[in-house]
């Protein structure tokens, strides 16, 4: 074979491995387990159930946030703010976007201080 008998294989090699290799990534994909938990004025989702025990402080702590930033500022939301509790990290932390949804993330994990401690000498 030379190369230009390549260059006019290469679609039908390329169309045969997608459908031999196609199908396989299904089996990788698995059904994801939301679980949401809506008030009026929030929805939490979260995926891991070892999390839920944290769902009514987060919630009441967000209510009442919400409460004093309607009086405070004057604040009216026009939708729901979306909250979605993780841990796909080591370390916890958390992050915001409002533009253009309400959008709080979570990061349900402990804290990482082993680097951060200094001992006096």
């Amino acid at each position: 074979m030379n190369l230009s008998e390549l260059y006019r294989l290469r679609p039908l090699l390329l169309a045969t491995m997608l459908l031999i290799l196609g199908p396989c990534t299904l089996f990788a994909q698995r059904k994801i387990n939301l679980t949401k938990f809506e008030t009026p004025s929030a929805r939490l989702v979260f995926l891991d159930p070892g999390t839920s025990y944290l769902v009514p402080h987060t919630v009441r702590a967000f209510e009442n946030a919400l409460a004093f930033h309607q009086q405070f500022w004057n604040y009216d939301p026009s939708e729901k703010t979306n909250i979605l509790f993780n841990d796909f990290t080591d370390v916890g932390n958390g992050g915001t976007m409002v533009i253009p949804w309400n959008y709080l993330k979570i990061a349900v994990a402990p804290f990482d201080y082993t680097y951060s401690v200094v001992l006096p000498l």
